[in-house]
């Protein structure tokens, strides 16, 4: 098996429509590959198993989550 470098991802907002790879999202959100495959985040499917996202739908993602809690 493969393994993959580590993602170094600096303190800095993605530039819209950024292509981003779970790995990225991961490190970006602060939370774990198999957290950021059970969010409703839209990917796009690049083959079988390859995911990208766009820093576009991550922020969605975001905020609808966030207008969800604060609404209860």
């Amino acid at each position: 098996m493969k393994t993959r470098e580590p993602i170094e991802v600096p303190g800095i907002a993605y530039p819209p429509g950024t292509i981003l790879s779970i790995e990225h999202v991961a490190v970006w959100l602060g939370v774990g590959v198999r957290t950021v495959e059970q969010m409703d985040i839209p990917c796009i499917m690049i083959g079988p198993r390859t995911k990208r996202f766009l820093s576009d739908d991550v922020i969605a993602y975001l905020a609808r989550k966030s207008k969800g809690q604060n609404a209860a």
